[in-house]
C-alpha cells in the first residue's frame, strides 16, 4: 500500500492516493487493483493512468463515472468532473497470462487541474512478483450446458456453454455434434473461432480464456417443428503432442419458459468484410453491397443476423431499435449480418458497445484487420506488437 503526496498547490488540501493491489500473484490468476483518491475540493477535468507489464489483461471495475479505457498496456480512468465526494475509490480487475515469471512493475501518473493550473502527479511503482506454478494434471476445466426454446414450431432453439477453465490457458478447441437437419448460429464466441461443418459446431481457442467463469452462447435451427436436438460435446485442449481429449457429458434439457425470439435479432461471426446498407430492398431480390476498404485494424459492433429475411435498410433499424447510426452489411455463409461503427481502438468500440446495448442487449464487438474478420484478442494483441 503507498501513500503519494503532490507538492503544494493551490488546493487547501494535498492530493493523496492509496494504492492496493496483491504483492504476489500465480500465473493465470485475476487480482484488483484499487485506488482511493482523497482529491480535497478539486473538481473538473482529471485522468489517472497505469501502465501495464506485458501479459497483463485489464476489465472495468468501479470507475465512478470515470470513462474507462484500456488499450496499449495503459489503463485510464477520465473525468471531465470529478466526483464530488472529497475521498472515492476506483478500481479495475487485471487477468494475467500463463507463463509469466519474475518482478512485474505497474507505475502511473495522476493529472488534474488545480487553481486553473494543471499538475501532474507520478504514483509510486508498485511491484508484483509471479510465482512459478506448474499446471497439475488435474486442472481440467469443467463445462456445463443449457438448451433454451426460443421456437418450438420453427426447431430454434438456443444453447448456452457454461466454462470454468480452471486457471488453463493454452490452446483449446470445443466441438459440438449436432443433430442432422438443424443449423448453427453463434451468438457469443468468447473471442474463439467458429465454424459450424458436417453438422459440428467448432470453437477454437488460441490461448483459453483465463477467466474464473465465461458464457458462450448459439443458436441451432431446423425451420420446422422439431423437438429439443440431442447434443454432445468434447473438449480437446493443450499442443499437439500432447492433446488431452475431455468428454463432456452434458444434459440438454430444453425450457418452454422462454418467448419465441424472431431469427432477425439474433448476431452471428462473421468473417467477410462488411458494406454499407444504401437503400431498401424490402422489393428487390438483389441486395446493396458496396465494399468497405480499410486498413489496418478496426473494431466494430455486431447487432443482428438473418438467413432468410428481406435485407434490412437503416430506416428498419431506426424504427425498431431507434438507432440512427449508419448500419453495414456483410454476407457470410447465407447469413446477413449487420455492423455498426468503426473504430481504430477496442476502447471506443467498448464505450460504443455500452451505448448501443441500451437499444440491442446482445450487441457485441468484432475485429477485422485489412478487411479481414479475424478475434478481437488477436486484433489487440496485433495492435500492441505493431505500435
Amino acid at each position: 500500500m503507498f501513500y503519494i503526496l503532490p507538492s503544494d498547490s493551490g488546493s487547501e488540501e494535498k492530493v493523496q492516493i492509496t494504492q492496493d493491489c496483491p504483492g504476489d500473484v500465480k500465473p493465470g490468476d485475476e487480482f484488483t487493483v484499487s485506488l482511493t483518491i482523497h482529491k480535497g475540493k478539486i473538481e473538473g477535468f482529471a485522468r489517472l493512468q497505469q501502465y501495464l507489464p506485458e501479459g497483463f489483461i485489464a476489465r472495468e471495475g468501479e470507475s465512478k463515472g470515470a470513462d474507462f479505457i484500456f488499450e496499449e498496456n495503459s489503463v485510464k480512468f477520465n473525468w471531465l468532473k470529478l466526483p464530488k465526494e472529497s475521498d472515492f475509490t476506483i478500481s479495475y480487475k487485471i487477468s494475467t497470462v500463463s507463463g509469466l515469471s519474475g518482478k512485474k512493475i505497474i507505475n502511473g501518473v495522476f493529472v488534474y487541474v488545480d487553481a486553473d493550473k494543471t499538475q501532474r502527479q507520478q504514483i509510486a511503482p508498485k511491484e508484483i512478483f509471479m510465482m512459478e506454478t506448474a499446471v497439475q494434471s488435474n486442472a481440467v476445466p469443467d463445462v456445463s450446458r443449457k438448451l433454451v426454446t426460443l421456437d418450438k414450431s420453427k426447431g430454434s432453439y438456443r444453447v448456452e456453454l457454461t466454462f470454468h477453465p480452471n486457471k488453463m490457458n493454452e490452446s483449446a478447441q470445443f466441438t459440438d455434434e449436432v443433430p442432422s437437419g438443424f443449423t448453427a448460429e453463434v451468438i457469443d464466441a468468447h473471442e474463439a473461432a467458429f465454424r459450424f461443418e458436417n453438422n459440428t459446431a467448432v470453437f477454437s481457442w488460441k490461448n483459453f480464456p483465463v477467466e474464473k467463469e465465461f458464457l458462450v452462447t448459439y443458436n441451432v435451427y431446423s425451420g420446422k417443428d422439431d423437438p429439443a436436438p440431442q447434443i454432445s460435446g468434447l473438449l480437446v485442449f493443450g499442443d499437439t503432442s500432447e492433446s488431452k481429449e475431455l468428454p463432456i457429458a452434458i444434459e440438454t434439457p430444453a425450457s418452454e419458459d422462454f418467448k419465441p425470439e424472431p431469427t432477425e435479432n439474433k448476431i452471428a461471426v462473421n468473417t467477410s468484410a462488411p458494406a454499407t446498407i444504401t437503400a431498401d430492398n424490402s422489393s428487390n431480390n438483389a441486395d446493396p453491397y458496396i465494399p468497405v476498404s480499410e486498413k489496418g485494424i478496426t473494431y466494430k459492433v455486431q447487432i443482428s443476423a438473418t438467413m432468410k429475411s428481406t435485407t434490412k435498410d437503416n430506416s428498419w433499424f431506426n424504427e425498431k431499435y431507434h438507432i440512427n447510426s449508419p448500419v453495414e452489411l456483410t454476407l457470410h455463409e447465407g447469413w446477413k449480418k449487420y455492423l455498426l461503427g468503426s473504430f481504430p481502438g477496442y476502447s471506443e468500440a467498448s464505450a460504443f458497445r455500452k451505448q448501443t446495448q441500451s437499444k440491442v442487449s446482445d450487441a457485441f464487438i468484432v475485429a477485422y484487420q485489412n478487411g479481414v474478420r479475424i478475434p478481437v484478442t488477436e486484433a489487440i494483441r496485433n495492435k500492441s506488437l505493431n505500435q
